[in-house]
Formats: C-alpha cells, sequence, structure tokens
C-alpha cells in the first residue's frame, strides 16, 4: 500500500528531534512525496517480531528496538499496524505505527554501512 499523506506521519516523528533516530526519520519523510508501507493484523505482528527477536538476540548484528516494539504491540489495543521499512543514510530502518497514523509503536535499526 502507499499514500502521499506523509505529513500526518511526519507530524509522529518531528515530536521528537532529540531523538537521533526520531530525526534521521522525520528528515527521510520529509524528503519523499510517497510513503509505502503493509497493513498487518496485530496478531500476526507480534508473532512474527517476537521470532525475529529471539532469533536476533542469539546474533552478533543486533537490531535495536524489539523489547520496546514487542512491549508496545502487546499493549496495543487495535487490530492493525501500518509496517514501513526503508534505508536511509546508512541505517536500515522498520517503522511499526498505528493503522490510523496517529501513534509510534516502534521502531528497528541497524547500521548498514
Amino acid at each position: 500500500m502507499e499514500t502521499t499523506n506523509i505529513k500526518q506521519i511526519y507530524t509522529l516523528f518531528k515530536e521528537d528531534l532529540n531523538n537521533n533516530l526520531y530525526f534521521l526519520i522525520a528528515e527521510y519523510l520529509d524528503n519523499i512525496t510517497v510513503f509505502k508501507y503493509i497493513l498487518i493484523d496485530k496478531n500476526k505482528a507480534i508473532s512474527i517480531y517476537k521470532l525475529r527477536s529471539e532469533i536476533n538476540n542469539s546474533n552478533s548484528f543486533k537490531i535495536d528496538g524489539y523489547d520496546e516494539l514487542l512491549e508496545n504491540l502487546l499493549n496495543y489495543n487495535d487490530k492493525k499496524v501500518i509496517i514501513s521499512n526503508f534505508n536511509y543514510k546508512n541505517e536500515d530502518i522498520t517503522i511499526f505505527i498505528s493503522h490510523e497514523m496517529d501513534r509510534v509503536l516502534g521502531i528497528l535499526s541497524q547500521r548498514t554501512n
């Protein structure tokens, strides 16, 4: 799926520009015209990313953000989650936001050099 309503998503990340990752995401969003994402069932996302977290914990190339993501997904009361992945300035980033695009649920990030 895709949307050109990037301003609403951008607003979520520009609110905390002291956070380097939020700043990087806001900068990325400010430079695109189309935001591509998938809409997935929350329970499916929990299942997938719980398994990925377990794999990540046994890997030497760690991806940051699983603990916060899983906690937020478990406490999230809606049925759908928006997931988008992109590479920007040598950072592989996956963002998780509410399907109404009004709340950040988590961010996974890994340096890609």
